[in-house]
């Protein structure tokens, strides 16, 4: 049986969450505000972020790096949710361009671009966190800013206990320094989810894919 039986692609799951959580974030912008309503979505949601890489992590019994995690983009791209193209792909390097996001078609559609990056383009840090904190990533744009995006997730050869890498850069397969950050702990992730929040989505940039 594939670790993936069963599971709902993550379209699929977007849309089920939009729909709950829509409602709840109109009454937080009336009664407090739109940066109050998406400061409370942006933590509840990078929480649950964290909870879903801990889970797909459980799912693998050699330990979760990112092959595996190349492997779970399956459901990402399910349902037509995603149009890439593979730029590069081995042990070490998953680089592709993302031309087409049906996520962010989804969250304008339903009223919720405002906030549809932290819906989800910002879980994808978070998600990590949860799934292998020694695996980073850094994103400069996304489609649901506005401009088109490029992902390159790379895992050099590092001793033990280093941190492994996932880049996602602007531009169509453009190429720039990768920027790190610190150990995934407590503190680290509830800046990571501050940082998610006020970039908002035309201004994100590599901590975020």
């Amino acid at each position: 049986m594939s670790k993936l039986e069963g599971e709902l692609g993550i379209l699929a799951r977007r849309r089920i969450e939009a729909e709950i959580i829509k409602p709840i974030y109109d009454i937080l912008v009336r009664e407090h505000g739109q940066q109050h309503a998406a400061a409370v979505i942006g933590e509840a949601v990078g929480n649950a972020a964290i909870k879903a890489g801990k889970h797909f992590a459980a799912l693998e019994e050699k330990g979760a790096d990112l092959q595996s995690f190349v492997e779970l983009q399956v459901l990402w791209e399910q349902d037509d949710a995603l149009k890439v193209e593979i730029i590069a792909s081995d042990a070490e390097h998953y680089d592709y361009d993302v031309k087409r996001c049906r996520y962010a078609e989804m969250y304008h559609e339903m009223g919720l671009g405002e906030i549809g990056h932290l819906l989800s383009c910002a879980r994808d840090e978070l998600f990590i966190v949860g799934y292998n904190p020694d695996i980073e990533l850094t994103r400069t744009q996304t489609i649901m800013g506005g401009a088109p995006g490029a992902i390159s997730a790379t895992a050099p050869s590092l001793p033990p206990n280093a941190r492994s890498h996932i880049h996602e850069y602007a531009g169509e397969g453009q190429r720039r320094t990768p920027v790190g950050f610190a150990d995934g702990d407590g503190a680290d992730r509830r800046d990571r989810q501050r940082r998610c929040v006020a970039a908002g989505p035309d201004r994100r940039g590599p901590t975020r894919p």
